[in-house]
């Protein structure tokens, strides 16, 4: 494990955002920044300053996925696209009447060979996700089709096409 130490006047600017209740871009300590999620033909955004919700000229971003959505912040620093594939699969001996969520995270790469803004890579994106969705919004017994026999196993797959600004899990 290795660990980047930041300076005593980086510690300080982070002190004093917390305290007067402003981070670097101007938001609040619990504003998040506004973004749009594509899904099939149906936009939505919660930036509220964003009217323009028609669905004309949207497709779904993966037509081969049994689910698929784009994330964008309406800056177009973040850009992330998601699939959801679904299988029937014998369960573990271990669980034999839960389903299974794989995540996978993954980032693009520049022209150069780089991944996009190596700093903000994080390799605890997937964990992350995974206790986020388990139990709260995916309760692994819900998968499960005959026990000992058939589960379902969700596979969701996270590009993320480019990251220029702030947390990803921001």
């Amino acid at each position: 494990f290795h660990c980047k130490m930041i300076s005593n006047s980086e510690k300080n600017f982070i002190v004093d955002g917390c305290r007067e209740n402003c981070r670097q871009d101007g938001r609040k300590r619990n504003e998040i920044r506004s973004y749009m999620t594509i899904s099939g033909s149906n936009p939505s955004s919660i930036d509220s300053s964003n009217d323009d919700s028609s669905s004309e000229g949207h497709h779904p971003p993966l037509v081969l996925s049994n689910g698929s959505a784009r994330v964008f912040l309406a800056t177009g620093e973040t850009h992330i696209l998601v699939s959801v594939k679904a299988e029937l699969v014998t369960p573990a001996m271990s669980h034999p009447d839960c389903g299974v969520l794989d995540i996978h995270v993954d980032y693009m790469h520049n022209p150069q060979g780089k991944t996009n803004s190596n700093n903000n890579k994080d390799d605890s994106l997937a964990p992350t996700i995974a206790s986020l969705l388990l139990p709260h919004l995916v309760d692994p017994k819900q998968l499960c089709v005959v026990p000992h026999h058939f589960v379902w196993k969700l596979h969701l797959d996270v590009m993320v096409l480019a990251s220029n600004g702030g947390s990803l899990l921001d």
